[in-house]
């Protein structure tokens, strides 16, 4: 998870459930603990990727 956001090449939250192979719902529950550790995490539409 951490190698693909970094190298912003997560894609749609769908497709990166996917790689990661879990559903929409479950990578969300990830994300929001990795939020809660204070990192700067966010979506970016025009390049289609989470990043730090």
């Amino acid at each position: 998870m951490h190698k693909l956001i970094i190298a912003e090449k997560t894609g749609t939250p769908s497709v990166f459930a996917k790689k990661l192979s879990l559903s929409r719902s479950q990578l969300y529950n990830e994300l929001d603990i990795i939020k809660e550790l204070d990192a700067p995490l966010k979506y970016c539409k025009k390049r289609e990727s989470f990043l730090l």
